[in-house]
């Protein structure tokens, strides 16, 4: 008897993939290769898409803030639901007379409009709401954050960062920050830096996520700083980079933790729980140290979607003058 064509079709398809799965790592490496060598969408709509792409999401998180010498000083859940907005669309259908179809109108999905609501559950419950408009907020210099007219929102397609335009981007006597973002699969971490107006580190908070879209839990539970070791050996892949007036370009990279952090310069390595490093300088106000870099080794992980030998890499630069110059980041692999 003639097996069902649905079944046919179920084996056709087992077998494709076991085929795609004999592909030799060389091809995959160059068709890899020739993906991220196409050129990048470009301009404040690039920047808006991976926004909306990467974070429109009800994250479950873990706030743990810092002490400038690594004591923790506070430690909450929270809650950070990014959704679309609706709006309305007209629909008119075809009429022919004598027959009139009026126009009909319908709520429909728009990825222009994202509303955010923060929880975080402290002593006392904390709420947070704002709404995130691209025909408003998104910039030629990156989406405008409604909490701080100073930042800019510079966004990949796997790191991200909400930053001053200018250091110091307050009044003087007022403490400034940035926060820079991860985002792995189910996954998603920030790390935010407060600087005092005299360019020195005032607190430092990791802010680990997970997507609630999944059930199961991916972070540890530790919250203490730890012992900085960095990853071993020689790792590369594509990075890319967004610039301050939002140009996108891509790369390949090679990179080695041990030597690239530990050569001369007044920097200083922190290790956050769940194998996130972060290398600040010791002042910001030295216009040659203005870099502030973040690594994330996903070994180091526990209950994450861990891919042996990967880390991410995220590099936020200011220029001699202190203004916002970069933002870049991707993932490596171990050669």
């Amino acid at each position: 008897m003639n097996e069902p064509r649905s079944n046919l079709r179920q084996q056709s398809l087992q077998e494709f993939t076991k085929n795609c799965l004999k592909l030799s790592e060389d091809f995959l490496s160059d068709f890899s290769d020739l993906f991220y060598r196409l050129p990048m969408p470009q301009g404040s709509n690039a920047n808006w898409i991976h926004f909306a792409s990467q974070h429109v999401s009800t994250w479950q998180g873990r706030w743990t803030r810092y002490s400038p010498e690594g004591e923790v000083i506070e430690d909450f859940k929270s809650k950070r639901d990014f959704r679309f907005g609706m709006s309305d669309r007209i629909y008119t259908a075809v009429s022919t007379y004598p027959i009139y179809f009026p126009p009909q109108i319908y709520k429909a999905i728009d990825t222009d409009l994202v509303l955010q609501e923060n929880t975080y559950y402290q002593e006392v419950e904390r709420r947070q709401s704002w709404t995130l408009d691209r025909l408003t907020n998104s910039l030629p210099d990156g989406i405008y954050h409604p909490q701080a007219e100073s930042q800019r929102g510079l966004f990949l397609p796997e790191i991200a960062t909400w930053s001053c335009k200018e250091l110091p981007c307050a009044a003087n006597g007022v403490p400034y920050g940035m926060e820079i973002f991860f985002r792995h699969k189910a996954l998603r971490f920030s790390v935010g830096i407060v600087f005092s107006d005299a360019g020195l580190l005032q607190r430092l908070a990791v802010v680990r996520e997970f997507s609630l879209e999944e059930d199961k839990t991916f972070w540890s539970e530790d919250i203490e700083q730890q012992l900085p070791v960095l990853p071993e050996g020689s790792y590369s892949g594509w990075e890319s980079t967004v610039t301050a007036d939002l140009r996108y370009s891509r790369r390949k990279s090679s990179f080695t933790p041990i030597e690239a952090w530990q050569t001369e310069g007044d920097f200083k390595i922190t290790a956050l729980p769940d194998g996130i490093l972060v290398r600040l300088p010791s002042t910001m106000k030295r216009s040659e140290d203005r870099v502030i870099e973040v690594l994330w080794n996903l070994e180091a992980t526990p209950e994450a979607e861990a891919e042996a030998g990967t880390i991410y890499r995220a590099r936020l630069s200011y220029d001699g003058a202190g203004r916002l110059e970069s933002l870049t980041g991707g993932r490596l692999r171990r050669k």
